[in-house]
């Protein structure tokens, strides 16, 4: 979690700027307000744009930030919620990447 916003540095070091695809981040509830905290505190500006989709465990309790106080270089995420006990968190025709919850004993 620390090293995310440094990690996000870096990839975008190598990235092409003319790319209008984003950098897709998945993670928690919370995750955006974080990297938009961390990106806006250390006066940070990334050459491609990024989103952050959070997984919400339950009702109303993702990101509601409005358009205007998104960091410069955030792109509005998507709030991905339980349907069937997974979320879907990507799909094209070649793939589908999904996540579930993890019962530990």
């Amino acid at each position: 979690l620390f090293g995310l916003p440094g990690l996000m540095c870096l990839i975008q070091g190598g990235a092409d700027p003319e790319s209008p695809l984003p950098l897709d981040i998945y993670g928690p509830v919370g995750l955006a307000e974080y990297v938009r905290t961390s990106l806006s505190l250390s006066g940070t500006d990334l050459i491609r744009p990024y989103a952050v989709h959070e997984i919400a465990v339950g009702p109303g309790i993702a990101d509601t930030k409005s358009e205007n106080c998104l960091h410069p270089s955030e792109r509005r995420g998507e709030v991905i919620e339980m349907k069937n006990g997974q979320f879907s968190l990507f799909e094209t025709k070649e793939v589908k990447v999904e996540a579930g919850p993890l019962v530990h004993r």
